[in-house]
């Protein structure tokens, strides 16, 4: 019987607590860094193997997983590489062009969580465009609104539209060159935006934290029809044959089932299968990098 695979966890708030719980479901042994009382006991109460003060006093690990907050990761990381260890970092890589740009010595240990290339319903819009089922792929629209849970250190376009550059990654194969941005602003701070990426096809990114209303939808179109995730959690995608429109009247669309499977446990059983010998997760260092160097391009024309 082989030995379970063992990990360092960084950072165990909110969401690197359910990180833990996974990985504890994997059956992987988690020594996970903390540094604050809220963060202790997330890691006691998720199952943590042992509590660490330090990154430097991670004992021997297969592999690392950073869920701290983005302008943390490049300190981590710097910490972590020289152990030559695959690790697992929280999207965006880091949060600066000239940050992705000095970690290229250690590319082939650096992964990203872009959690939504594991998502199933974003699964099942690239392979309907791989399928040719939509015909010639014209646009693909992405929104993600909402209204500010809490408070960050980087502004919304840095931990809203890196969710959306990776479904356009997935779905289309590569991320198209940014053409317009432009912000919106709350109290001072940049709140969301929109931006507009290549040509044909064409990309519309759509992000903000100060909507009254909540949204998360995907829309790709073809020249034959289109197809909407029309939420995260959605069970089904909805597939318009645009060739049966008739009267003026939309078509009726054919409602295509999405597994069931949450798609934070399937990029952690990529990365853990990864440790153990399998093939790597996605988003490599040449995905990340992409990513952000599209971000600070929208920065720029914002």
């Amino acid at each position: 019987m082989s030995s379970p695979v063992t990990i360092g966890l960084v950072g165990c708030g909110s969401w690197g607590k359910l990180i833990l719980r996974d990985l504890v479901a994997l059956g992987c042994r988690v020594h996970v860094v903390v540094r604050s009382e809220r963060s202790r006991a997330n890691a006691k109460q998720y199952g943590a193997s042992s509590l660490i003060t330090s990154i430097e006093a991670l004992p021997a690990i297969d592999g690392a997983v950073v869920a701290a907050p983005i302008e943390a990761h490049y300190e981590c990381l710097q910490k972590l590489l020289p152990r030559a260890i695959p690790v697992f970092v929280e999207k965006p890589l880091v949060a600066s062009l000239s940050q992705a740009e000095s970690l290229k010595p250690y590319a082939q240990h650096i992964f990203v969580m872009d959690k939504w290339r594991y998502h199933q319903g974003v699964l099942k819009l690239a392979a309907l465009v791989r399928d040719g089922v939509l015909g010639d792929i014209q646009s693909l629209s992405c929104t993600r609104w909402g209204w500010r849970s809490h408070e960050r250190n980087v502004d919304a376009l840095w931990y809203l539209l890196p969710h959306d550059l990776a479904i356009v990654l997935e779905i289309l194969g590569f991320l198209p060159a940014v053409r317009f941005a432009r912000y919106e602003h709350h109290r001072g701070t940049v709140s969301g935006g929109i931006a507009l990426l290549g040509d044909s096809p064409w990309v519309e990114l759509r992000v903000s934290e100060s909507r009254e209303r909540h949204s998360r939808e995907v829309r790709v179109h073809g020249s034959e029809a289109f197809a909407i995730l029309p939420d995260s959690y959605s069970s089904t995608i909805a597939l318009y044959d645009t060739a049966h429109a008739s009267n003026g009247q939309p078509p009726s669309p054919e409602l295509l089932p999405v597994v069931d499977e949450m798609p934070l446990l399937a990029e952690l059983r990529a990365f853990v299968a990864y440790l153990k010998g399998s093939v790597a997760p996605k988003s490599g260092f040449a995905d990340a990098l992409a990513i952000v160097a599209t971000l600070e391009r929208i920065h720029e024309l914002g």
